[in-house]
């Protein structure tokens, strides 16, 4: 088993991507052993009204035939009037969680609407998923891609709405979420950040996130189609610095028991 808890489809304005439908992304997936995956549409967080994105990832998930397990998250913009009444339709339509991307709809994750949102994630059973960004600063267009990061102190007051709602944060680099973020994860079981960004050949970052957090919160994510999976690979079985069982958390295990499958 191989929980991916990081993948996108859709059109990217930016750059060519390689795998654009669902049917793609699971096909390279499963060659590299992912069994299951989180996945969002990109295209969703251009729209003026995310709706029909997410509901086209719906649809390619409900057509797609393969052995992946394919958990949809959909795009939500807590500054867009009615965001209440359509997480309520995701729940309803079985989506999995939401996607929140601050840094392109220009609000804080530390906001009031935000904080309505996770809230109401976790009543319904929802999960929330916050990402850093998709591109390496030095990647981006210097003028159409412009933004700023999520900030911790932002995810720590996120966190801080609702101790009900499973949490997922991706591709930061697990130490440098701060003392308040650390602080609001220690209440709970259910905030997991992944170790996409990490190494232990360089910075020595894995093995601080191990130390800082432990290998419960920790999982797997790839960011594919705009990262390579196999490059994951690369800290959990060559640098040997987590242990088989820490290993096997990170890989599948942490999730498979947050997912109850």
């Amino acid at each position: 088993m191989l929980i991916d808890t990081c993948t996108y489809i859709g059109h990217w304005p930016f750059r060519k991507l390689p795998f654009e439908t669902l049917q793609e992304l699971c096909d390279h997936a499963e060659k590299h052993l992912v069994t299951h995956l989180f996945c969002t549409n990109v295209e969703a967080i251009f729209y003026k009204d995310a709706f029909l994105g997410n509901t086209d990832l719906l649809d390619q998930v409900k057509a797609y035939k393969g052995s992946v397990k394919v958990y949809p998250f959909a795009v939500v913009n807590p500054e867009y009037v009615c965001f209440e009444d359509d997480i309520k339709k995701y729940a309803a339509l079985g989506f999995k969680g939401i996607e929140l991307t601050p840094q392109y709809h220009g609000y804080k994750l530390g906001s009031e609407n935000s904080a309505k949102a996770f809230k109401l994630c976790g009543e319904l059973g929802l999960w929330v998923k916050v990402s850093a960004g998709f591109e390496n600063i030095r990647q981006r267009n210097p003028v159409l891609d412009k933004f700023e990061e999520p900030g911790a102190e932002d995810i720590a007051k996120l966190l801080s709405a609702s101790e009900k709602t499973t949490a997922v944060i991706n591709a930061y680099f697990p130490t440098a979420l701060g003392g308040s973020f650390k602080t609001e994860v220690d209440k709970r079981n259910n905030v997991f950040v992944d170790v996409m960004r990490t190494d232990s050949f360089v910075g020595k970052n894995f093995e601080a996130a191990i130390n800082y957090l432990g290998y419960d919160r920790l999982v797997f994510a790839s960011m594919c189609p705009f990262k390579y999976i196999e490059a994951q690979f690369v800290k959990l079985f060559v640098s040997k610095t987590a242990d088989e069982d820490g290993v096997e958390k990170i890989l599948y295990g942490n999730m498979k028991k947050a997912l109850g499958i």
